[in-house]
C-alpha cells in the first residue's frame, strides 16, 4: 500500500490509508462472516482437491485404470472418488 501511496515513501497518509484499509477489510469480514466457523484448507487438501477434480474431468467411462496409474491410486480409489460429488466452494 506504502508504494501507492507518497511514491514509495512512508509517511504519516500511507499509514493513516494502511490503518483505514485494514479497518475496512475487518468490518467487511465481520459483517460477511460474523459469527461464522470456517477452517482453511491445507495445501496438500487443495492439491486433492485438484487431482479429484482433474480425474473427474478425465473420467471417459472406460480409462478408470488409466487414472489410477496415471495419479497414482488404486482403482478402487478412483471409483471413491467418481461416486462422491464434487467439494464446491462457499459463495457469500
Amino acid at each position: 500500500m506504502q508504494f501507492f501511496v507518497n511514491k514509495g515513501e512512508t509517511g504519516p497518509a500511507a499509514e493513516y490509508l494502511g490503518n483505514e484499509l485494514g479497518r475496512l477489510i475487518e468490518l467487511d469480514l465481520v459483517n460477511n462472516l460474523g459469527g461464522v466457523r470456517f477452517t482453511i484448507p491445507t495445501l496438500k487438501n487443495l492439491e486433492r482437491r485438484d487431482k479429484h477434480r482433474q480425474i473427474r474431468k478425465k473420467f471417459t467411462g472406460a480409462n478408470v485404470k488409466q487414472l489410477a496409474f496415471e495419479f497414482g491410486y488404486a482403482r478402487s480409489t478412483v471409483y471413491s472418488i467418481l461416486r462422491k460429488p464434487e467439494q464446491g466452494r462457499l459463495e457469500f
